[in-house]
């Protein structure tokens, strides 16, 4: 079972994911702009209003989707790599240090 203090974890590397967005660019900015008031406005705003406030058209539903979708990207990507440099594994040494344990120590028999 999972503790509270996962889901703080795991929403605080969210949030730092978000502000390390917001910072690579002006596209980030936006798309920053774009996740704070798509997940945290209170009260939600709707579609119509994040429209707006990106400045995109009213009909601009499709470019709209477009926009939410590299967001996720970009905040999974910034995510992964946060995960792979805590976990030691942007070492360029060729041994990354893990905690697995092998399943067998026999050699593998080919049929042929």
């Amino acid at each position: 079972m999972m503790s509270a203090g996962g889901m703080d974890h795991a929403s605080s590397e969210v949030a730092a994911a978000v502000a390390q967005l917001e910072r690579q660019s002006k596209k980030g900015a936006q798309l920053a702009l774009l996740a704070r008031n798509r997940y945290l406005a209170q009260p939600p705003m709707t579609v119509r209003e994040q429209l707006r406030l990106l400045q995109l058209a009213e009909d601009a539903d499709r470019t709209y989707r477009n926009w939410v979708h590299r967001l996720h990207q970009q905040v999974l990507l910034i995510l992964t790599l946060r995960s792979a440099t805590t976990r030691g594994l942007d070492r360029r040494s060729g041994t990354v240090e893990t905690n697995y344990t092998r399943a067998s120590m026999s050699k593998r028999i080919s049929a042929f």
